[in-house]
């Protein structure tokens, strides 16, 4: 997809009509082709599909007829894309916001306008004071600003003649500490999460824990106390802890509306999933309201105005294993809008065939899942261990479980572009239900040794749901 199109989608309706009036000055010397193209995507926003077939037939009716050119096709999108991209930037810098004043603030400074470099820092710094905790990005913001009022030509360094000279240098140095101690905490976080496959948990030494609990306890920064919470429940697990983190993270996203806050959901459902996977029965739950407060607050839907793909099959996942069926339904029925054109089917499809299941229409999710099988192949996987599970909730009614089971241990055994984390847990999947329908129909385990073997699975999918099975044995 050409840059040109891709920024063109993320437009809103407004700026779609806006961006029209910005092509009518003659500053930019938008020609009447660049205007035709305009057009052209205008009408067609916010979809734009915009194939090869299209461009020649629009090649065509802008260049009257001539014979098509694919690269003077190409330098016209080029040429529109990059008048975009301008009026996107002055969109980005209007009259009051902070990117405007540091934009001037770089203008004066190249042309050597002291006095008015200088008091457009004060003015951003004044602005940084209404938010002094917005999120780490801030930090590093307000050290940028302390550093270049301390070094400006404006401040008395020598002995710090003004006290408001030394405020800046003191003001640097804060920014600095808390911004690294911010940063530390984040990648920390991420690394432990993202190496699950990893024993060792990562951590930092004690000298640098000293040095951000003295912060916390000097300035009270609420990021930096989630940070440090999250941090400390990744070392030891504790529901007290999590209990703190989840309301500090509520009332920091409530109070800030921080850049930061997808990430922060993101960690706390990270925690929950490895908390799931180590057989927290209450995980899942946790994170079905995790993505509860998300959707209140419009996180999962992206820059161009599409709801998240992956959220999207995750919600329909979770509420479909903690049976939310009238909530999911309303959820499919209310977001399927958001999702893009080419992919929404498939991905309506997924979320109805999880949906049918927590209705036990075991059936029609099968029927689903065929349509789902030609359609959509990145689902396979998904869409195997979801087949199984139909098969064994009608087991007194179909003999297909049994090469259901077959046939997926042969996709894994022949799928090479799958790790082998993967391909184990699913396999161990297999193998406990397997255990199942024997101890349903000869009763070779009781209930306790089928948990206690359930349990000791640190690395299988659906764990949750063949928990729920084992207590429906007689």
């Amino acid at each position: 997809m050409s840059r040109l199109i891709s920024l063109f989608r993320s437009l809103t309706p407004q700026e779609v009509k806006k961006f029209g009036q910005f092509l009518q000055s003659p500053y930019y010397n938008a020609t009447p082709k660049m205007r035709g193209l305009y057009k052209y995507l205008k009408k067609e926003h916010p979809e734009c599909l915009f194939r090869d077939e299209d461009k020649e037939k629009l090649f065509t009716q802008i260049f009257d007829n001539e014979t098509y050119k694919l690269k003077k096709m190409n330098n016209l999108m080029a040429s529109l894309s990059s008048i975009l991209q301008d009026f996107l930037l002055l969109q980005n810098q209007k009259h009051g916001t902070t990117a405007r004043k540091k934009g001037l603030f770089e203008v004066y400074k190249r042309r050597k306008l002291d006095k008015l470099s200088h008091q457009q820092l004060r003015g951003i710094r004044k602005a940084f004071e209404k938010h002094p905790d917005a999120d780490t990005f801030r930090h590093y913001e307000s050290l940028k600003v302390h550093h270049e009022l301390y070094f400006h030509t404006l401040t008395k360094r020598i002995r710090w003649k003004e006290k408001e000279d030394y405020d800046y240098f003191e003001a640097a140095q804060q920014d600095l500490d808390l911004f690294y101690a911010h940063l530390s905490l984040h990648y920390i976080c991420e690394m432990n999460f993202r190496l699950l496959k990893s024993a060792e948990k990562r951590v930092l030494n004690p000298h640098e824990e000293e040095k951000i609990e003295a912060l916390i306890h000097l300035h009270q920064p609420p990021l930096l106390n989630i940070y440090w919470l999250l941090y400390t429940i990744i070392k030891q697990a504790d529901k007290k802890i999590y209990s703190r983190l989840r309301e500090f993270t509520f009332d920091y996203i409530n109070d800030y509306k921080p850049l930061e806050f997808k990430h922060l959901l993101t960690f706390l459902m990270n925690y929950q999933n490895l908390q799931h996977i180590s057989g927290d029965t209450d995980a899942l739950y946790e994170m079905f309201n995790l993505y509860h407060f998300g959707l209140e607050k419009n996180l999962y839907i992206d820059d161009t105005g599409y709801f998240s793909v992956s959220h999207f099959i995750n919600i329909s996942i979770i509420a479909s294993a903690v049976g939310e069926r009238k909530w999911l339904a309303t959820f499919i029925e209310n977001q399927k809008e958001n999702l893009q054109e080419g992919i929404k089917e498939n991905i309506v499809t997924m979320s109805l065939a999880f949906l049918r299941f927590a209705q036990h229409q075991y059936d029609e999710t099968l029927r689903l899942i065929t349509i789902l099988r030609r359609t959509a192949p990145a689902f396979e996987l998904t869409c195997w261990t979801l087949e199984i599970r139909a098969y064994y909730m009608m087991k007194d009614e179909h003999e297909n479980w049994d090469s259901s089971i077959k046939r997926f241990q042969a996709y894994l055994r022949n799928k090479e572009n799958l790790d082998e984390r993967t391909k184990q847990a699913n396999r161990n999947f297999n193998t406990f239900i397997r255990l199942l329908y024997r101890t349903t129909y000869h009763n070779t385990h009781t209930k306790e040794e089928l948990l206690a073997k359930l349990e000791s699975k640190k690395n299988i999918v659906c764990k949750f749901w063949l928990k729920e099975q084992i207590k429906q044995l007689r």
